[in-house]
């Protein structure tokens, strides 16, 4: 478990919380989604030429339609935060947990809006991610022509991404009291320090801390609090 951290006292449901993401936040200057570094439009259609790597974007499969679209990813997975809420284990068969959870706990509703945990993501990558934890893996085999490794149900990011990653998961992981396993702990905490917050990830935090009411200690400094070490 990481120093717990008090939960935004302004959060938004999720539907609300992407649109502010969209309209406040990552404004026309910081249209740039997190895995391929894609730039995309203020109808989130995602310029496969744009991406910041060696190639264009490539569509897994030729399946262009999820692919062509930004979503919003869950750093920390909402079934990894949802599991610390009593709703998870009562849903049944009619509902999945998440939306068993979105209806009937305000609170999950309001933790799966936290905006600190939400980066634009090209809709496939959001997909093929899935709740996967972040870690690093051997070899490069890249997917869609950008630096997005998934093997053995762990997912690998390009180092332009790794650093706000593991803030993201770190804030997330101590707000809502979720417990990482070693290898994804260690892979986040070592992001962190080998990989600073950008002058945009800092003015994001403000943006936030305007929308909701609460920021980022991760990003304010790497020492603001000291991770507990797994159980």
């Amino acid at each position: 478990m990481l120093e717990p951290l008090p939960p935004p006292p302004r959060a938004s449901e999720f539907g609300d919380a992407k649109r502010a993401l969209e309209r406040d936040v990552h404004d026309e200057a910081h249209r740039v989604e997190i895995y391929c570094g894609c730039h995309y439009d203020a109808r989130k259609s995602v310029d496969f030429e744009s991406c910041e790597s060696a190639h264009p974007y490539v569509p897994v499969d030729d399946e262009r339609e999820r692919a062509a679209r930004i979503e919003w990813d869950h750093i920390l997975p909402a079934s990894f935060i949802g599991q610390t809420f009593a709703c998870w284990s009562e849903a049944d068969e009619r509902q999945s947990h998440r939306e068993h959870c979105r209806d009937t706990s305000p609170d999950f509703a309001r933790a799966e809006g936290d905006m600190h945990n939400l980066w634009p993501s090209v809709g496939q990558l959001n997909a093929l991610r899935d709740n996967f934890p972040f870690a690093e893996l051997p070899g490069e085999e890249h997917i869609a022509g950008c630096d997005f490794e998934l093997r053995d149900r762990l997912v690998e990011p390009r180092p332009e991404a790794r650093g706000l990653i593991a803030r993201a998961v770190l804030y997330a992981a101590a707000t809502y009291q979720v417990e990482l396993n070693p290898r994804f702990y260690e892979t986040v905490v070592s992001w962190d320090r080998a990989y600073p917050p950008s002058a945009w990830e800092r003015e994001r935090n403000d943006r936030i801390e305007a929308l909701q009411g609460n920021r980022n200690p991760y990003v304010d400094g790497r020492g603001t609090l000291v991770p507990v070490a797994p159980r």
